[in-house]
């Protein structure tokens, strides 16, 4: 815990002289500007079930399903309580001189999520972009939001996890062109991973989709009308994605002869996901009504259900080995939530919605515990309806949050690994929430 505190001084200490150094340029138009802003957020969260989640339990995903013990009881149906301040967050703004005929802006971000469980408290890198910026065009390069990920339309939750696994969320590596010719904006995107990966083989890692040799690819197009008059804003859009990984670079496998003898072979098999989504937000004065649809191939790395499995095994005739084909496993999910403005009160709902929509290839062969990469392989469904209320009082916000979810988990499988027979269990999580801005 020390040394994270001792960095995060030292570097405020760092950037507040450059900043005043900077200050001091006699030429305006070449200041360096940084202003720093943020967070300090508690939360307090009760769970009625054991869930999947991360963090000890921090982001959460949906229950755990139901696993007997010896006498036949189920060890999942077990309530907690936990507290945490992991999400408290440092942002740094810097606006700068025109490069190339455009402002320059930068943004770095940081919180103490830390990299993964065994490292919660940790001081960890968030956003860290730079931007240019024309009349009409921007262009943004450095690790921020997925684009699937609606800034501009987000579910509004009092929960960190803003709404997965029924809207996506994910920060990536990426290059970003946006042009803005009128109400109409048009963004192409591509991705690296880092943070968040996809899965495979040796678990969920960035080095699936660096292997392909080629970016995952992002393009999305809306609309947007502000009304300053009436306060009112419309938005409406749609976007897709496509992204390929190669899960191994080479596979094992032994000669059927004698003497028996194992081989290392390179392997390109890839396999490729296509995704799309529609997005639509109306507010006025006082109410807001934000919703999205989305489906998709492969979509673990933006912490929804899927991902993908092995179709078929192989057998070269010199080999009795494992050669690996894939096929994408397919999601379909909604959410809609709505916000009302009481001036310091903000009552909201959330409700989502996600399915398991299997392979729409056939699969010979498969241990789905084995031959299955990615998130959910064996629930059918998850819905969640969460109402929530905030109350603003200055710099402090406050938030309570009651977030009902429900995962229908089966054991069996059709030939398209769509899951049979299956049968719901819920969780419900009451979370309370300090934050105070500076």
């Amino acid at each position: 815990m020390y040394l994270p505190i001792k960095r995060l001084i030292l570097l405020l200490c760092f950037l507040t002289i450059v900043s005043s150094a900077f200050s001091k340029e006699a030429d305006e138009s070449k200041k360096i500007r940084i202003t720093f802003s943020g967070f300090v957020r508690n939360d307090i969260f009760y769970d009625s079930r054991q869930t999947t989640a991360s963090r000890e339990g921090y982001f959460n995903f949906f229950p755990k399903p139901v696993e007997y013990d010896v006498a036949g009881k189920d060890i999942n149906d077990q309530s907690r309580l936990t507290m945490l301040s992991i999400s408290t967050r440092l942002n740094g703004n810097i606006s700068g001189p025109e490069v190339f005929g455009a402002k320059s802006s930068a943004l770095f971000e940081a919180d103490f999520f830390g990299h993964s469980e065994t490292d919660i408290n940790g001081f960890r890198l968030r956003h860290a972009i730079t931007k240019l910026n024309w009349k009409k065009a921007e262009l943004m390069i450095g690790q921020y939001w997925n684009p699937m990920f609606l800034t501009e339309c987000l579910p509004g939750t009092v929960s960190f996890n803003m709404g997965a696994p029924f809207h996506p969320f994910a920060r990536n590596p990426q290059v970003r062109f946006t042009y803005k010719p009128g109400g109409f904006e048009f963004m192409l995107a591509a991705l690296s991973q880092r943070d968040y990966a996809s899965n495979g083989p040796n678990g969920p890692s960035a080095e699936y989709l660096r292997n392909s040799g080629i970016p995952e690819l992002q393009l999305k197009l809306y609309y947007q009308k502000n009304n300053p008059e009436t306060n009112t804003e419309f938005l409406a859009g749609a976007g897709a994605g496509y992204k390929m990984i190669q899960p191994l670079l080479f596979q094992e496998f032994t000669s059927s002869g004698f003497p028996f003898i194992t081989y290392h072979g390179k392997t390109v098999e890839k396999i490729s996901g296509k995704s799309f989504h529609f997005f639509l937000k109306a507010s006025g004065q006082k109410h807001s009504v934000r919703t999205q649809f989305i489906y998709g191939e492969n979509l673990h790395d933006v912490l929804m259900l899927g991902g993908y499995a092995v179709k078929n095994l192989s057998y070269p005739w010199f080999t009795t080995n494992v050669l690996w084909k894939y096929t994408p496993i397919r999601t379909a999910s909604g959410w809609l939530s709505y916000h009302f403005n009481l001036n310091k009160f903000e009552p909201g709902v959330f409700a989502g919605y996600t399915k398991n929509l299997g392979s729409a290839e056939k699969v010979e062969f498969i241990i789905p515990e084995i031959h299955f990469f990615g998130r959910g392989f064996n629930i059918d469904y998850v819905y969640r309806i969460a109402p929530r209320l905030f109350y603003n009082n200055g710099a402090v916000k406050f938030g309570a949050e009651v977030e009902h979810t429900a995962a229908a988990y089966g054991s069996t499988w059709d030939n398209n690994l769509k899951v049979l027979n299956s049968e719901e269990v819920s969780n419900t999580r009451v979370l309370f929430t300090v934050t105070y801005f500076f």
